[in-house]
């Protein structure tokens, strides 16, 4: 009869919690599975909802330790918990906690009107715009000059919802 050495196989750690990671933003952990036994030890994983890993099934060798990747991208502003279930040698399961909680950030400008008052062509005024974050996930954001209209005030868009206004008598 085989021996299994599930026991001399330990997950290092035994739980991943992601913190707070932005929605639609790839984020990836690291465990290992730690083979303390004189023989190789054959290994499956299946994911936890939303959580994925790689690889997820092989062979740790004997005295050896091997890296996982564990990686997420959530779609949602929600909190996600799961476990994942770790077979070794088809035989003994081991239960690995995920959790992480999706959000939103929440970008703000400190000021959408800008007069630049009158510029001569070829001179040039700067006026300083502050970007906010109030959450604690990272941002990424673009702001994009949009067509002048004849007649109009040159706007651009940040966040593709709110207008920045640019007051008259200005080039842009």
């Amino acid at each position: 009869m085989e021996k299994v050495y599930a026991h001399m196989l330990s997950l290092i750690p035994d739980s991943v919690d992601f913190d707070f990671i932005s929605v639609k933003t790839n984020s990836t952990r690291k465990i290992y599975l730690d083979n303390t036994a004189d023989i190789s030890i054959i290994f499956q994983i299946e994911n936890a909802e939303g959580f994925i890993f790689e690889p997820n099934k092989g062979v740790v060798p004997k005295n050896s330790k091997l890296e996982i990747n564990v990686k997420i991208n959530p779609n949602l502003a929600e909190v996600l918990v799961g476990n994942a279930k770790i077979t070794l040698d088809n035989k003994i399961s081991k239960i690995i906690k995920m959790s992480c909680i999706g959000k939103y950030a929440r970008l703000q400008l400190n000021k959408f009107d800008f007069d630049f008052g009158i510029v001569q062509i070829g001179n040039s005024v700067e006026l300083d715009v502050i970007v906010i974050n109030d959450e604690n996930v990272s941002a990424n954001f673009i702001i994009e000059k949009t067509s002048v209209q004849p007649g109009k005030n040159p706007e651009c868009f940040f966040l593709s919802d709110k207008k920045v206004k640019f007051l008259q008598n200005q080039i842009f």
